[in-house]
């Protein structure tokens, strides 16, 4: 007997041009563009419809949003594999910790809206749109094939109501319970399906487990979260009662505490408004800024390599991480790896990690060493003991996403360029740059300008060219899985954390539990995170009662020796024993931001981009204006000034740096990090 037909991922292919050319494809846009802006009314409406048929499928089939979310971990089952339908024979899918970590995502996002059979674009076109009058139905579909997964771009500080200046907040289309849309027989309203996902009832009907949350020792048993009782996702819940029948109502039924996930975001660092910070912002631009990554590998995981360069312990999966703490919280889905899926936002979180991802490799599209990867090797032992060495390269298949109704599983090559895969997003708009004449190199400077105009650090920072990093280094599975904390104060001021997003190798598939959780528990894989301590020691400096005066190591180093602290937390907020995590080290580097000094008539540099977009931010206040004019310095401030491109199609932004008597002022641009140093501590 033939095993059954595979679900093919191909992605929206409707309408499409031919992406050789290429031509113009449909953006994934940033979610607030998404709800507010009336340009896209049409394929909200019909996007909120759907979405909201799609969680309600039976969770029982292969194609409805509960089974698709259990992809990421629970429930303990295979997933579109005909040859080992016995969910025993699934050692889980999600590869955190690997290189393919990128790459894996990618066609899961897909499959989210994928348009093959009833993903959400198939349940736009044939089951939403019909319901509409004939009339309707060709601008309908229309929409429908323009439409793509929005993202929620954290990263990037957006403007609200009351606020002086933009701020890091969640995004406007989750804080909603209730949403209004039109149907074929007028407006009406409906749960929005985006603010929560609701089950038919308890999710242990459908194979989801307890949780567990405490490592369990000296005599003490672990502890487990009931997510088995939940019917519906929650975002930084109160705690409910654990271990027991007295399991908190609301809790249950889903609790979403979308200030808490503001909160946790915007104290990410030592947050202050208008001030010099550390931020997501700082941290996305940093990852995307020349030489600071040496090597896809770096980008791509939080893994750590020994004798790897201070800059390499920051990474996209390393921030993803510390994006999933934060926004789910001790009790929340989002917190926890083998639920984290079922929570609506996990999909544009992740669209946005995939976004960034496809900015990294369009700046770095010539140089194979950083934009990919040829070969990967990760140690572990075998169930007989042996030392054995997993060998992960672009050809390493990424189950269990099929591209044909013939079992072929993806592999990382296949999923390299999104616009075969039917998307792209607004920074990566090749077609307006035709190749030749320069356009390769506009294209490339279009990119990095918007990265800055995004993301771009405090003049202070920059001005201030030391530069102080903090590398986290932790054993994943050091307290058998469970997801913990480790927290950075200077003084007592929180300044940065680093977020072991986990869980036990049991709850994180299979019967007999995670295979690549095994192999790195069992190997003792380490992995890496980074905070920046500039913008707190810039702080202390400008803090009279603190005894910081310069950002010279000689001070810095005593200082921080004296002043920085570190903790561990688990969920639910106890503190473990240093000593009980002997493989954690807290080591500090010290380097800077590579700059040259402009004289006014220095010809080193070449016109500013054209039609380029620069950050500008003069003392508290902040614009947005085309690069290429020159803004005056204020006295005693710091400026951002002209934004230019070399040959190579890295961006140099100048700033000016006037002294308090208004007489002088020095133009630099950023080049780029030099090398950093390890400080003793």
């Amino acid at each position: 007997m033939a095993p059954a037909p595979t679900y093919p991922i191909t992605g929206i292919q409707d309408g499409l041009p031919d992406v050789e050319i290429p031509g113009r494809i449909p953006l994934r846009v940033e979610v607030d563009d998404f709800y507010t802006l009336e340009e896209y009314a049409v394929q909200r409406n019909l996007f909120l419809l759907a979405m909201a048929k799609y969680e309600a499928m039976d969770p029982k089939e292969k194609l409805s949003y509960f089974q698709v979310a259990g992809i990421h971990g629970l429930p303990h089952q295979t997933w579109d594999d005909p040859n080992h339908p016995d969910p025993a024979k699934n050692g889980g899918y999600c590869p955190h910790n690997l290189i393919t970590f990128p790459t894996w995502h990618r066609p899961y996002m897909l499959l989210f809206e994928a348009s093959t059979l009833q993903r959400v674009y198939e349940i736009m076109v044939n089951e939403v749109i019909p319901t509409f009058g004939a009339s309707q139905h060709e601008q309908l579909k229309a929409e429908a094939r323009k439409w793509r997964l929005p993202y929620w771009d954290w990263a990037a500080k957006k403007q609200r109501p009351g606020e002086k200046e933009p701020v890091y907040d969640a995004a406007l289309i989750l804080k909603d319970s209730d949403v209004k849309v039109t149907t074929s027989t007028g407006e009406t309203t409906i749960p929005n399906p985006l603010y929560q996902f609701t089950a038919p009832g308890a999710m242990e009907n459908w194979g989801i487990e307890p949780i567990q949350y405490t490592p369990g020792r000296k005599g003490v048993p672990p502890k487990y979260i009931d997510f088995q009782k939940c019917t519906a996702t929650s975002k930084v819940p109160p705690g409910p009662n654990v271990n027991g029948d007295a399991v908190n109502a609301s809790w249950i039924g889903g609790k979403q505490n979308f200030d808490a996930v503001t909160d946790n975001i915007r104290k990410a660092g030592w947050y202050q408004e208008g001030g010099a910070a550390h931020s997501l912002g700082e941290a996305v631009n940093r990852l995307l800024s020349p030489e600071y990554i040496t090597s896809y590998r770096q980008f791509a995981t939080a893994r750590y390599e020994p004798e790897q360069n201070p800059r390499d312990a920051l990474s996209w999966e390393g921030i993803h991480n510390n994006m999933h703490g934060w926004m789910g919280g001790d009790y929340g889905h989002l917190g926890h790896v083998p639920v984290a899926a079922f929570d609506p936002i996990f999909w544009m979180h992740h669209a946005n990690i995939d976004r960034i991802f496809s900015i990294y490799q369009a700046l770095y599209a010539s140089n194979e060493e950083k934009s990919w990867w040829v070969s990967d090797k990760t140690p572990y032992t075998d169930a007989n003991g042996k030392e054995q060495t997993l060998v992960t390269t672009p050809e390493t298949p990424l189950t269990p996403f099929h591209t044909d109704d013939k079992g072929t599983i993806y592999n990382s090559i296949g999923v390299r360029n999104v616009a075969k895969l039917g998307y792209t997003y607004p920074e990566l708009q090749r077609w307006n740059y035709p190749a030749g004449a320069g356009g390769d190199t506009e294209y490339i400077a279009s990119i990095v300008a918007r990265v800055h105009d995004l993301y771009a650090p405090p003049a202070k920072l920059v001005a201030a060219r030391a530069d102080y990093i903090v590398n986290v280094v932790y054993e994943r599975f050091a307290l058998g899985g469970v997801p913990f904390t480790v927290q950075i104060f200077l003084h007592d001021k929180l300044v940065g954390s680093v977020y072991s997003f986990s869980g036990t190798p049991k709850s994180m598939g299979g019967i007999d539990g995670c295979e690549n959780c095994h192999r790195q528990e069992q190997a003792k894989i380490l992995s890496s995170g980074q905070v920046t301590l500039t913008g707190a020691l810039l702080a202390s400096i400008e803090d009279v009662n603190l005894a910081l005066t310069t950002l010279d190591k000689k001070d810095v180093g005593p200082y921080l020796k004296e002043h920085l602290r570190w903790r561990v937390l688990i969920t639910g907020g106890a503190e473990i024993p240093l000593e009980e995590i002997p493989s954690l080290t807290v080591s500090l580097a010290f380097g800077g931001c590579k700059v040259a000094e402009i004289t006014e008539h220095d010809n080193t540099l070449p016109m500013p981009i054209k039609g380029g977009m620069s950050q500008v931010r003069t003392g508290d206040s902040s614009e947005r204006s085309k690069a290429g004019r020159t803004y005056e310095p204020v006295a005693g401030g710091v400026s951002y000034g002209e934004i230019f491109t070399d040959a190579k199609g890295f961006v140099y932004d100048t700033i000016s740096i006037t002294p308090d008597s208004g007489e002088a002022s020095i133009r630099v641009a950023l080049v780029g990090y030099r090398e950093y140093e390890d400080l003793s501590l």
